[in-house]
């Protein structure tokens, strides 16, 4: 489990890297960050499915899950865009780059929302059965 939690804040940190700077390479080099450690949350997220569910649930479990997640994006991207639309308005004179202050808030929340999850008393219990798990 704190392979999630590391592997999710160096993807928030890189998103807000991205916000950060205008020079391609930097911005080429976090996004590269983000595409090595969404391979890595999404390997453990769905070892943990299937550690944690019954095997004739799998199928049921894993089409839910696919289910949220996709039905999550374009809801996420409609607010994005009108996020970044008001942000453009509100702050546009005062900000050199609105879409790059978007994707620095856009990485503090996620670090934000992973300490949250992180200190959940039903996650630290996941966390301590995985590594008895291992250790036996």
């Amino acid at each position: 489990m704190n392979i999630i939690f590391v592997s999710m804040v160096i993807i928030g940190l890189a998103f807000s890297f991205v916000g950060l700077s205008s020079y391609l390479w930097f911005i080429g080099t976090a996004w590269f960050c983000i595409g090595l450690f969404i391979p890595i949350v999404n390997t453990v997220v769905v070892t943990i499915f299937q550690q944690q569910s019954k095997p004739n649930m799998l199928g049921r479990v894993f089409s839910i899950a696919r289910m949220m997640a996709w039905i999550s994006l374009p809801l996420a991207q409609v607010l994005a865009g009108v996020f970044a639309d008001q942000l453009a308005l509100y702050l546009g004179g005062v900000l050199v780059n609105p879409l790059g202050t978007l994707y620095i808030l856009v990485g503090l929340i996620i670090v934000g929302i992973i300490i949250i999850f992180s200190r959940l008393p039903s996650l630290k219990r996941l966390n301590s059965a995985e590594t008895k798990a291992n250790t036996a």
